[in-house]
């Protein structure tokens, strides 16, 4: 079976396992970036990291906490 990949590896000029590695590696990367933004996301919704945030981020972050609260009492009193 090996020899098999070797051959094909031959033919088309590229190496499937570096092909595989440089894509797991874009993937990971990508994974790193929503992590990063999700992680953000909480600390802000939270109260930290704030300073960045413009006037019109910070209004849409309040009526998220807002819904979010409205949502919570619901279920808690219904």
């Amino acid at each position: 079976i090996k020899g098999i990949f070797d051959r094909y590896q031959q033919a088309i000029g590229t190496s499937l396992w570096i092909e595989q590695y440089e894509n797991m590696q874009r993937t990971l990367s990508h994974l790193k970036d929503i992590n990063r933004n999700l992680r953000t996301e909480i600390r802000q919704r939270m109260g930290e990291d704030l300073d960045g945030l413009e006037f019109d981020e910070l209004r849409g972050l309040e009526q998220n906490v807002d819904a979010a609260l409205k949502e919570v009492r619901h279920r808690k009193y219904h």
